[in-house]
């Protein structure tokens, strides 16, 4: 392989991104850049090239075989997708990229997104449904004040037995 082709096999892989999942069929008239992951029973210029990634670049098709990790974006979904062992799944099991949902990592880690609204009543504390299980490490406690604070205007974020863990 020279630099150049080099190059515009890094040029798909760098931001990549894909139109759609599971096609069969190359299209008729693709464009220079189009990506699709080739399905599982595919025929015509695509046979012979299931679960791979197709992409249109210097006006033919170019094929590369997914690796564990690999991240494509999915333009019909509107959804990201990561490589595992047992194929492409999207980054959460449910509610997108952004929603809530859970993740198994290929190394076994449980990875999870918790997304919660809480209108701060009067009081000195205010509990949450939240429930941060044992041996968990957390990444990131996102606090947002919307209205104006009453009384002594301050706040803090926490756990039980360390209320202003994370911020105050």
């Amino acid at each position: 392989m020279n630099v150049n082709e080099a190059l515009s096999r890094l040029d798909l892989l760098v931001q990549m991104q894909v139109k759609e999942n599971n096609k069969n069929l190359a299209p008729l008239s693709p464009g220079e850049g189009d990506g699709y992951i080739v399905g599982s029973s595919p025929s015509g210029e695509w046979a012979q090239q299931a679960g791979k990634l197709a992409f249109f670049q210097d006006k033919r098709w170019v094929f590369l075989t997914p690796k564990i990790g690999w991240r494509v974006w999915i333009n019909s979904e509107a959804t990201l997708y990561v490589m595992h062992t047992n194929g492409w799944q999207s980054i959460t099991n449910s509610g997108g990229a952004t929603g809530q949902g859970d993740l198994i990592g290929s190394n076994g880690l449980d990875l999870h997104v918790e997304e919660n609204d809480h209108i701060v009543t009067a009081g000195m504390y205010n509990d949450t449904a939240l429930n941060i299980p044992s041996k968990s490490t957390v990444l990131a406690i996102t606090g947002r004040v919307l209205t104006p604070l009453g009384g002594s205007r301050t706040w803090k974020l926490g756990v039980v037995g360390g209320e202003d863990r994370y911020g105050n």
